[in-house]
């Protein structure tokens, strides 16, 4: 059976599903395979300035301090698989969801953030879009006042940082009518265009305020899941020094059909979808953990068209213990589709609701005679 992973899309609150562990509300984006484009540049690409890249949003002072101190290519790659392991809450899965998801939402402000000659990552919108995910509300207005300017404005319902506020937006705007946004300081909008003027210069070389950093570095803090695992710690075994496999399926199933009589008179196909439990993504919703999943399963005649589907939700919660017991058991769908008999095209898909990731499969069937 084939399998890949198509475009996965962005999940709401990057703090919440992964700082807190829960998820309330999705909003959805694209993005590409960032697991294995990141990774391939970490272990091949220059890593002396890696603290310099997107995850300075996210490191502490005293992890880049110490990083900046080493002095091999085997020292560096040591410590970037420490850093994902110390900020891995879910380590029993095969990937790291919060590096996966990290590094998707850098490729998505890379592709919707750019502003001119400025990478997306390094733009304010980028930067906010990293660190709290996105939005649950996003409009646009003209802020008016002495001059009028576009803004995006970003609203979070839920933040995990008490130095933001819910009821107040983030507002982007375009101070210089330049096409770069800037992220305003938190003041109420009549002043906004007050401040424009009174910190012009300043806010130049400042797309995010000063403002806000207090609640960045509050949300660095969070999202380190495994704090015992120490940079100190004896090194087990030299890291490879490339990518040599490709990495695993983001989420691997397998599947099985039985056919038999529908009462229309067309072959029932009894249709099993297998998934490990340590497979899942989960998150966490008090002291449980929950998955989310939407399964579709398509069937195409040899010209390509849908001759049957049918979709269905994966929905329950464990323990954290429960997951430990169960991990290397499987998990079972049952559903069913129809057709006459022929040659047919089986397409599975399996979809994260909350991080969007996805997993899919296309195979020749043959429909038999019903019995």
């Amino acid at each position: 059976m084939r399998k890949g992973d198509r475009k996965c899309w962005m999940i709401s609150f990057f703090l919440l599903p992964i700082f807190l562990l829960t998820v309330e509300g999705v909003y959805s984006h694209p993005s590409i395979n960032c697991e294995q484009t990141y990774a391939q540049e970490e272990l091949e690409g220059s890593l002396k300035k890696w603290h310099e890249g997107p995850v300075g949003y996210i490191i502490l002072k005293e992890e880049k301090d110490r990083f900046k101190k080493l002095k091999t290519r085997e020292e560096r790659m040591r410590f970037i698989q420490i850093f994902w392991d110390r900020r891995d809450y879910n380590p029993v899965t095969l990937v790291n969801e919060l590096k996966e998801e990290f590094y998707g939402r850098v490729d998505y402000a890379n592709e919707s953030f750019k502003e001119g000659s400025l990478e997306g990552w390094k733009t304010a919108r980028g930067q906010i879009y990293i660190v709290l995910g996105p939005p649950d509300r996003e409009w646009k207005e003209i802020v008016s006042g002495i001059s009028a300017r576009p803004a995006y404005l970003w609203q979070y319902y839920r933040l995990s940082s008490a130095y933001l506020n819910p009821n107040e937006p983030l507002v982007f705007a375009d101070l210089y009518g330049s096409g770069k946004y800037f992220l305003l300081r938190p003041y109420p909008q009549s002043y906004f265009d007050y401040y424009w003027q009174v910190q012009k210069g300043r806010s130049y070389f400042e797309p995010v305020p000063d403002e806000y950093q207090r609640a960045l570095d509050d949300i660095k803090e969070k999202y380190i899941f495994q704090p015992d695992i120490s940079y100190d710690q004896p090194s087990t075994a030299a890291p490879p020094p490339q990518i040599k496999q490709p990495l695993p399926p983001k989420l691997p199933f397998n599947w099985s059909t039985s056919f038999s009589e529908h009462p229309s008179g067309l072959t029932a196909i009894q249709l099993t979808v297998m998934v490990r439990y340590a497979d899942f993504r989960y998150y966490r919703e008090g002291d449980t953990y929950k998955v989310n999943m939407e399964f579709l399963g398509e069937l195409k005649d040899e010209a390509g068209n849908v001759v049957d589907k049918v979709t269905e939700e994966i929905s329950f919660g464990l323990t954290s213990k429960e997951i430990t017991d169960k991990k290397d058991e499987l998990y079972t769908l049952t559903t069913q589709l129809k057709a006459k008999p022929g040659k047919y095209q089986l397409e599975l898909q399996l979809v994260d609701s909350m991080s969007g990731v996805t997993s899919q499969s296309a195979d020749a069937i043959s429909v038999p005679t019903p019995k």
